[in-house]
């Protein structure tokens, strides 16, 4: 599956999101625009993880909360981020962070979207085994009367 790679829309939405107080209107507006939030850069960093690092101090200087941190990664879960892909990338950015209350909330936030998708992978391999198993078998499931 062919990656994208961060474009000007995404570097837009970067600096959108590292604001001490990010424009959630003018976030949705670019994701709404075309702005892709599993782009990756030249070394498979994604947007989210690039937005999170140093999120709370850039470099040991401005020290700040990670209030927004759970509103950003709401956002970027609404519009298509890959927990799956992304998530223990941006979780370990989180975990570098401030490690506040909110980078607690934000990381267990993915978590739970990464639990969802693997329960969600579990059941269709669930049921992919029983078709099998069926047509091997030659069994199928009795019909209802």
């Amino acid at each position: 599956m062919a990656v994208k790679r961060i474009g000007n829309i995404e570097r837009v939405l970067i600096s959108e999101c590292v604001k001490d107080i990010p424009s959630f209107s003018k976030i949705k507006r670019l994701f709404d625009m075309g702005a892709d939030p599993n782009a990756v850069n030249e070394i498979g960093e994604c947007v989210l993880g690039i937005v999170l690092e140093g999120y709370c101090s850039l470099y040991g200087a401005n020290l700040r909360s990670g209030f927004f941190v759970p509103m950003l990664v709401e956002i970027f879960t609404e519009n298509g981020f890959n927990v799956r892909r992304h998530g223990l990338k941006v979780i370990s950015e989180l975990q570098n962070g401030c490690y506040d209350r909110h980078m607690r909330r934000a990381i267990k936030m993915i978590l739970k979207a990464r639990r969802e998708c693997l329960r969600r992978d579990i059941h269709t391999l669930h049921r992919c085994i029983k078709a099998v198993t069926a047509k091997i078998t030659g069994k199928t499931k009795p019909q209802a009367a």
